[in-house]
């Protein structure tokens, strides 16, 4: 009796034992998640429930200060930083606002759950701000793709027509409808947006469109009327045909296409320039580079150049298809007009860029090198102007005494009398006279850039060319070819 006496005490005790510890526990656990979060706590994906409470806020705001929304598509390429919108976040303390929501009354079974706390991290931002941002934006994208697709008119060059090409419907973006769509991005913190589909809206044609058509076709009719061909001596034509009138078009307020005569005249002007010998020419390289060049010896002079000038006004006019000129001196060839008095065959000597070019009959580019020039500033400078070839040597000895100025490595003038200019090349192709040509100059070890202007490296008037390449331009050039030296 005693025995089960003891026994019964005994599960009482353990009962009451196991009671206390059971509430000690729970009181424990009660105690720690009112100052600390569930284990499984995360926002957004990022987990924090080992963080301290007071940090929370502290780091969030961290990772706040440097977000940004990219936005990208429809042809927008836009970067938003948050502090351009004044974003923080709707709460002063996230982590007591967390802290505070997650209750602790079942903390057992919550301990061991994952709980979502992103609905804390809410954030506010100056939405005036962003729709500003976003319409001045929008605004210029749709300006540029409005301008593709309602093109200027313009003359096609490989079609020889003026042509006007407009889209038939065009995306632009409702910079409105994409702020709401920004707004959900910046909500839930995504570094990203491509423009939603449901943004952009699809415009119909330009309203001009048709004027600009019937402008088109009216400036091709004008230009169809100009198709004349002149002989220069007996040695050169050329021809005015719809690309050198497309020159002379001009459209009104309304589209009215119409031949500005004061760009005919400018015209005529250039050319009794050039029959009367003129050294001063604007031409367009292949290239596209418009070049101006003054001075040489290679020229056009027309017997009675005010005379041919009224012969070609007449003819444009519609009162002759064919004219002759006749001229007392004859270059090797006439491009046209503006300036380029010579043929497609030629060599181009650029001292800016200290690179030279030689284009072939079809005027295509066939050679090119880097090249060193005179001594720019002194009196060994290249000069500038339309010349032709002379000859050809190889190899040749080139000799000439004279005095040498350059500036040293400290700045100072240094001057050379009796300096002995010249070596033995291989490669001897002289455009003025017999005294300056293009040669090889196997003893320089660079080319191009400003050694030019360095007395060490500058020549004595001549273009100084890689062997290899000289060796290259002596097989392709012959005596009268052009050769154009410009800055």
């Amino acid at each position: 009796m005693r025995r089960a006496s003891r026994m019964y005490t005994l599960r009482i005790v353990a009962v009451v034992a196991f009671a206390v510890l059971l509430i000690a526990g729970y009181g424990w656990g009660t105690a720690k998640y009112r100052g600390s979060f569930y284990p499984a706590t995360s926002a957004y994906g990022v987990g924090f429930g080992s963080v301290d409470v007071q940090q929370v806020h502290p780091l969030a705001q961290e990772a706040l200060s440097v977000y940004s929304l990219h936005v990208s598509g429809e042809g927008l390429d836009l970067t938003i930083p948050g502090s351009d919108i004044s974003l923080a976040f709707a709460s002063d303390d996230i982590g007591r606002d967390v802290l505070d929501a997650q209750g602790t009354l079942l903390w057992p079974v919550s301990a061991l759950l994952p709980h979502d706390a992103s609905e804390f991290f809410g954030v506010v931002y100056d939405r005036e701000a962003l729709l500003g941002i976003l319409r001045e934006a929008v605004a210029s994208g749709n300006e540029a793709v409005q301008q593709a697709a309602d093109p200027d008119i313009a003359f096609d060059e490989a079609r020889g027509q003026w042509v006007y090409e407009p889209a038939e419907a065009s995306a632009v973006i409702d910079a409105d409808a994409l702020a709401a769509a920004c707004e959900g991005a910046i909500s839930s913190y995504q570094p990203e947006l491509v423009v939603p589909a449901e943004c952009v809206a699809q415009s119909g044609p330009p309203a001009d469109a048709e004027k600009k058509r019937q402008a088109a076709q009216r400036a091709n009719e004008l230009c169809a009327a100009y198709d004349v061909s002149f002989t220069l001596g007996d040695s050169a034509s050329f021809r005015v045909g719809a690309a050198q009138a497309a020159q002379w078009i001009t459209f009104g307020e309304d589209y009215e296409a119409s031949i500005d005569q004061g760009k005919v005249d400018e015209w005529l002007d250039t050319l009794r320039g050039l029959l009367s010998g003129a050294s001063t020419r604007t031409y367009v390289r292949p290239d596209g580079k418009v070049c101006t060049v003054e001075g040489g010896d290679y020229l056009w002079r027309a017997q009675d150049a005010d005379g041919a000038v009224e012969a070609v006004r007449a003819a444009l006019e519609g009162d002759a298809s064919d004219t002759s000129i006749p001229c007392s001196v004859v270059g090797n060839g006439f491009l046209g007009i503006p300036g380029a008095d010579w043929g497609p065959r030629y060599v181009d000597v650029d001292m800016t860029e200290q690179h030279a070019r030689f284009y072939d009959d079809g005027g295509d580019l066939v050679w090119e090198s880097d090249i060193i020039t005179g001594v720019w500033g002194t009196q060994y400078e290249t000069p500038t102007g339309v010349y032709t070839v002379t000859e050809k040597l190889s190899p040749a000895q080139l000799r000439s005494v004279g005095t040498l100025e350059y500036i040293d490595e400290n700045g100072n003038l240094q001057v050379e009398e009796d300096h002995l200019f010249g070596r033995d090349v291989d490669y001897w192709m002289p455009f003025i006279g017999t005294f300056i040509g293009l040669h090889d100059a196997w003893w320089q070890t660079e080319f191009g850039g400003e050694l030019y202007k360095d007395g060490y490296f500058g020549s004595g008037g001549c273009v100084n060319l890689p062997t290899e390449k000289a060796a290259e331009l002596y097989g392709m050039l012959e005596p009268g070819d052009v050769v154009v030296t410009h800055y």
